[in-house]
């Protein structure tokens, strides 16, 4: 088990020293993405262009600021995070914001407007 240790210790170093791990797993990740893309856009019943059309079929700038929103603040997680200075309420700003806005919106479609305390009439 120590020889296993070693070895791994050895190629960690080693690849540290010649190559940039979190940029090979940012550029896997980056071909990855695109071949899932070129595969869904083949199918006949998928238009990806379709993510920032709004019910008018015309491409609709709150969805396409959303995406700029998106791939931006993603970008700036990510160099701030490769850099160090990545802070815990940026990260937990960042989660919150991406993850919570979308359940938000899911609730105050359903929500019929009256509050817990209000009369009922």
């Amino acid at each position: 088990m120590e020889t296993l240790t070693n070895v791994l210790q050895s190629v960690n170093g080693w690849l540290n020293g010649h190559i940039d791990i979190s940029v090979l797993v940012l550029v896997l990740l980056l071909a990855a993405m695109v071949q899932i893309l070129r595969a869904a856009q083949k199918r006949d019943d998928v238009d990806l262009v379709d993510l920032l059309r709004d019910a008018d079929k015309k491409i609709s700038p709150p969805a396409t600021a959303g995406m700029g929103a998106f791939i931006f603040s993603s970008w700036v997680l990510m160099h701030d995070a490769l850099s160090g200075t990545l802070t815990d309420p940026q990260w937990f700003g960042y989660l919150l914001f991406w993850s919570g806005a979308p359940v938000a919106n899911v609730l105050a479609n359903k929500w019929d407007g009256t509050l817990p305390w209000s009369k009922r009439q």
